[in-house]
């Protein structure tokens, strides 16, 4: 018996990657808090790592408009910029 295949409908795509279309879960519960309570922060930094297509970019850009920050893709960042 073969696994079972995900169908796939053409549908639109579009980005919506704003806060009120986050759906929060308890995975992803502790990351939205410390976002949510910027500027408030117990410390200067924050990293929101995961594997690739995990999730990391929504609420990156969630905190980008919150902060009215610029945000880079990964491979332009360099270890001096966080320094």
């Amino acid at each position: 018996m073969s696994a079972p295949q995900q169908l796939a409908f053409p549908l639109p795509a579009w980005p919506a990657l704003g806060r009120a279309a986050f759906i929060a879960a308890p995975c992803n519960a502790e990351a939205l808090a410390r976002i949510d309570a910027w500027p408030e922060w117990p410390a200067p930094r924050l990293v929101l790592c995961g594997p690739p297509a995990s999730g990391k970019t929504h609420p990156a850009q969630i905190w980008a408009a919150k902060a009215r920050a610029e945000t880079l893709p990964a491979p332009l960042l360099t270890l001096d910029m966080v320094a």
